[in-house]
C-alpha cells in the first residue's frame, strides 16, 4: 500500500538517499535525510531551450529554497555516473558533513511544516470561490 507518507517514513530510517529531482526532495528533506539529487534530461533540449528558460542558480527544490547548495545536485543532465559515485562515497565517509546536512535540512523544512501552507492555500481558494 503506497502513500506519500511512505517516502518520509522510509527516509527517516535511512542514513543517505539518492533522489530524483522533484517534490520527493522535499519529502526526503523533511526527514532530515542527507541526499544527492539527480535528474537526467536531454543535453540537446537543455542547450536549445532549458538553459534559456531556467534562470535559477540551482535546479532542485531543496537548494532553491535554501538559496545555496545544501545538497549536491547532478542536473539537468550528466555524462557519467562516476562523479555521482564519487560524491556519494565522499559523503558517506564524512559523518560530520552528513550530520550537518541533516541539521540544515531539518532547519530548512521546519518553517514549511509549521505554516501548513496546503491548508492556507485551500482556505484562500475557498474564500475566493465563496
Amino acid at each position: 500500500d503506497y502513500s506519500i507518507d511512505s517516502v518520509y517514513q522510509t527516509t527517516r530510517s535511512c542514513d543517505f538517499a539518492l533522489v530524483a529531482s522533484g517534490s520527493a526532495t522535499l519529502q526526503v528533506a523533511s526527514a532530515g535525510c542527507p541526499m544527492v539529487i539527480m535528474y537526467q534530461t536531454s543535453p540537446l533540449m537543455w542547450h536549445l531551450v532549458g538553459r534559456w528558460l531556467v534562470t535559477t542558480k540551482y535546479l532542485s527544490l531543496v537548494n532553491i529554497l535554501a538559496g545555496k547548495e545544501l545538497v549536491p545536485e547532478f542536473m539537468p543532465y550528466f555524462r557519467s555516473i562516476e562523479p555521482i559515485i564519487e560524491m556519494v562515497h565522499n559523503l558517506l565517509e564524512d559523518k560530520t558533513r552528513l550530520a550537518q546536512i541533516n541539521s540544515d535540512l531539518l532547519a530548512l523544512v521546519q518553517p514549511l511544516a509549521t505554516k501548513k501552507a496546503g491548508n492556507q492555500v485551500a482556505q484562500i481558494a475557498i474564500s475566493m470561490l465563496g
